[in-house]
Parts: C-alpha cells; sequence; structure tokens
C-alpha cells in the first residue's frame, strides 16, 4: 500500500511530465528556408531536453544564460541558409509554454546540424529571431534584423 507522501510524489512527477514535454507542432514552416541576416554564433547546449543539442544565438557568451558554454561551436556567417525541421510547442512548467524552432543549417562548415533558433522562453539567449508568435498558436513572424524566409536553393 502507497503512503500518502509517496502518492505525492508520483502526483507530482506526472504533473510535471505534462508540463514540460515537447510536442511537434502542424505548420507550414517546416521545410521552409531562411536566410541569416547577420553573423551569429552556435553554442553547444548545457540543456538539451528544453533546447535540442545546438543553440544559435547573436552572442558570443551570454553568463545569464545556464544553457550557454562559454565559448561558441563555431560562427555562423551572414547570409547562411537554413532549413526549418520541426516547430515544437516546449512545456516550461509553471512559467508556460513557449515556442521551439528546430533547423538544419544548410551551408558552411556546420552543415547539417540540427540546431534552435532563439525565439522564447528562458532557455533561448535574447535578443529572440520572432517578433510575434511566442505562444506558438499565433502566426510566426520572424524578425528581418536576424532571419528573413528565403529560398532553399544556394
Amino acid at each position: 500500500m502507497l503512503t500518502l507522501r509517496q502518492v505525492c510524489w508520483v502526483a507530482l512527477g506526472l504533473s510535471m511530465v505534462g508540463c514540460t514535454g515537447t510536442k511537434n507542432l502542424s505548420s507550414d514552416l517546416v521545410g521552409s528556408c531562411l536566410r541569416t541576416n547577420t553573423n551569429a554564433f552556435i553554442h553547444k547546449s548545457n540543456c538539451p531536453a528544453g533546447t535540442g543539442d545546438y543553440l544559435i544565438s547573436t552572442r558570443v557568451a551570454d553568463g545569464g544564460n545556464p544553457c550557454i558554454k562559454q565559448n561558441p561551436l563555431t560562427e555562423l556567417t551572414n547570409n547562411s541558409t537554413l532549413q526549418i525541421v520541426r516547430v515544437m510547442k516546449q512545456g516550461r512548467g509553471s512559467t508556460g509554454d513557449c515556442l521551439r524552432i528546430e533547423v538544419s543549417i544548410l551551408s558552411g562548415e556546420q552543415r547539417g546540424l540540427l540546431a534552435d533558433l532563439p525565439v522564447c522562453g528562458i532557455l533561448h539567449p535574447s535578443p529572440w529571431w520572432i517578433t510575434q508568435g511566442f505562444d506558438a498558436e499565433s502566426e510566426i513572424v520572424f524578425d528581418p534584423e536576424y532571419v528573413a524566409l528565403a529560398s532553399c536553393s544556394e
């Protein structure tokens, strides 16, 4: 027979699973390509469950973000081509849901690498590359200072 304490721990664990999971969204953006409008950096993530294995950021380092390692893996140059692989809704527990956009890098030395665009939440480095759609329900609008929809051909 389970004690009240054990039941409480099980209930807490089950509630957190639903709040922090990742759900793929059906999006017309999947398969679309983006072209970077600025230089950026690719970082290995310290938080792969919440961000994927790699993060893209315009910052070399972000001391306030626990998911960014100090030194970037490499630079992502202006006019790099990225293809959107997945659009996801990421649970953030008590802070609510947030958007995740995973891209495949199509150009440069990191070709084929999957990384998250900085779009939402405390785990993604700012500045974010979208201006609308943070709630994963509204239309996603990319910030032209950082990235824009483009042809997938190089």
